[in-house]
């Protein structure tokens, strides 16, 4: 699972470019930027480095220790920081255990190809050693001033807030036809990589909500009818079941632009969430399901006045419709959207915010 803001940031020993071992333990007290890149002496790597040391004083000025790692050589990290003059230390992660431990060593692509190596990724851990902020996505030039920059506005939470920050139950009501819903549920799965929430994929059906109306359409009923799919992955596998499979469906539907209404399309999203396929027939004539899947529509509606998708509620609370979005944020990004809309929709007094189409 990858490493959530509010988590213990993992303890690490490694041996540094200043000639003796750096402990996160032995750094208690103090904030840290542990920042993971590639290799010594590249470009977008020299790029990064320098900016860091061209940020070095003022970050320093405002109590942070700041580390590079990478899986070269100690040699290679001592001439790379004396060709850049480098004021900080580089960490020797040739195992990469603590890349692998932080999420920064695995598949990545370059030019478009999947290749295994070191990522570029940035950690801020506060004083009590626990991860106040991840930048997952990092473009080399100008990172440095916009870690300097999240310091002086006091975005950085104080340990005490940190050690508070608990897991946030979601619980996301959608239907696999809309391409809304699917699009904020692709950016909720990124918020999921970088804040401590956990999601339940509920169901809430267009096709029940526009039976009376011109509006319904026949992908409504399409997509209706995998809802007991979707049940059924639930109450055999959990969750993650669930999730796999609406992703499957997703990409059927609004990336390949495929009908959820053709057997061989739903067959093919079964296998490709590691289910089988002949559920496509037997499904529907669990006993009791549509019952059940109808209950939980029924709760979205009448609990959290559901009236379409995406609906959300947050620990229980009453749910709000959104956020519609044009495109699905990464990262920090994502986060920092999240950490709006949280805030936002604990507002008793908000009603709504709604942009035009034009």
């Amino acid at each position: 699972m990858p490493l959530t803001v509010g988590e213990k940031a993992p303890s690490f020993v490694l041996p540094a470019s200043t000639g003796q071992d750096i402990s996160l333990e032995a750094l208690a007290g103090k904030t840290v930027v542990l920042y993971f890149y590639p290799r010594d002496d590249t470009p977008g790597c020299t790029k990064e480095a320098c900016g860091f040391r061209d940020t070095y004083e003022a970050l320093k000025a405002s109590g942070i220790v700041v580390l590079g790692v990478s899986a070269d050589s100690l040699r290679a990290h001592t001439k790379f920081a004396e060709k850049y003059h480098l004021p900080f230390p580089l960490l020797s992660d040739t195992e990469k255990s603590v890349a692998t431990a932080y999420g920064a060593w695995g598949e990545k692509k370059v030019r478009g190809r999947p290749v295994v190596g070191m990522k570029r990724m940035t950690f801020l851990i506060d004083a009590a050693g626990t991860i106040q902020r991840i930048w997952s996505t990092v473009k080399p030039e100008g990172h440095a001033a916009e870690v300097l920059a999240h310091a002086r506005k006091g975005h950085t939470m104080t340990a005490s807030q940190t050690a508070a920050q608990q897991t946030q139950a979601v619980d996301f009501y959608t239907d696999p036809s809309c391409p809304w819903a699917w699009r904020t549920a692709l950016w909720v799965r990124e918020v999921a990589k970088v804040r401590p929430i956990q999601v339940t994929w509920k169901f809430l059906s267009l096709a029940k909500i526009n039976e009376a109306n011109d509006y319904a359409r026949d992908s409504h009923t399409a997509s209706h009818a995998t809802f007991p799919l979707l049940a059924r992955a639930r109450e055999r596998f959990g969750n993650d079941a669930v999730e796999r499979l609406y992703v499957a469906l997703g990409q059927a539907r609004h990336e390949r632009k495929e009908s959820l209404g053709d057997p061989v399309v739903i067959e093919k999203a079964l296998v490709d969430a590691g289910l089988d396929p002949a559920w496509r027939t037997e499904a529907a004539t669990d006993p009791g399901i549509e019952e059940r899947i109808m209950a939980e529509h029924k709760e979205g509606v009448e609990r959290h006045g559901a009236f379409g998708v995406p609906t959300i509620s947050i620990n229980g609370q009453r749910g709000f419709f959104g956020p519609v979005i044009n495109s699905v944020p990464t990262g920090e990004d994502a986060g920092e959207l999240w950490d709006h809309m949280v805030w936002l929709s604990a507002r008793g007094d908000f009603f709504e915010y709604k942009r035009s189409r034009k």
